[in-house]
């Protein structure tokens, strides 16, 4: 479950803390016991950065719906070249 505080935190700040965490484990410059509680606070971490990717994911499928279905595409390059 994620801790009151890491309900706080952003998609970007969650990310970096599990770098941090994965480098960490990685290094094999700390004992078993750490290991296993920073595996768990990662996985706590991975939780919160799948509740804001799902969240965002159902904004953008509402917002796309409100549109009429309505996208926005790039500009052709091509086009781009022939104005100048």
């Amino acid at each position: 479950m994620v801790k009151k505080d890491e309900k706080q935190i952003s998609f970007e700040q969650a990310m970096t803390q599990l770098e941090k965490i994965v480098s960490q484990i990685a290094s094999g410059q700390i004992g078993l016991e750490e290991s296993l509680a920073m595996y768990e606070k990662g996985m706590e971490l991975v939780q919160r950065c799948r509740t804001i990717l799902d969240r965002a994911e159902k904004r953008i499928e509402m917002l796309s719906q409100s549109n009429g279905g309505l996208s926005a595409e790039p500009m052709n390059s091509s086009s781009e070249d022939q104005d100048e």
